[in-house]
């Protein structure tokens, strides 16, 4: 399979934008319409008025995305570092099969064991399953 050659344009387009409008219009091209900023700071942000949010065209679809909330801080965990162990098959599929029965990780199953054999292990990092506990998981 072979590429047709790049062919460079030599000179710029004379068009008019207004003709170009028009054509994106009649196509149904959407257009960027960017937000007003907010008149009073101490009222906090406003929506955009009804007007920002239009189309020239019923069929163009406005690309003006409302502004995510801010995220709630998250508390400061404690410094986590690995450790990468070679283990025997049947004692990482024992751990995985606890941590299954378990509805929890294998990292929680871990911690537990090492808990039970006299490690100080902390209370805030026996999370069961830790992907669960953030707030902005979907």
């Amino acid at each position: 399979m072979t590429r047709p050659p790049f062919r460079s344009i030599s000179a710029p387009l004379d068009v008019d934008d207004a003709a170009l409008a028009k054509v994106a219009d009649k196509m149904g091209v959407p257009t960027l319409v960017s937000p007003t900023p907010p008149v009073d700071a101490d009222q906090g942000p406003k929506p955009p008025p009804p007007s920002a949010l239009s189309t020239p065209s019923a069929a163009a679809k406005s690309l003006v995305r409302p502004k995510r909330a801010a995220a709630t801080p998250r508390p400061a965990r404690p410094l986590i570092d690995k450790l990468t162990i070679e283990l025997p098959g049947y004692l990482v599929d024992a751990v995985k099969r606890r941590a299954l029965d378990q509805r929890s990780t294998a990292r929680h199953v871990i911690l537990l064991a090492l808990r039970d054999a006299g490690f100080q292990v902390e209370a805030e990092d026996l999370i069961p399953d830790g992907r669960r506990s953030r707030p902005d998981a979907a």
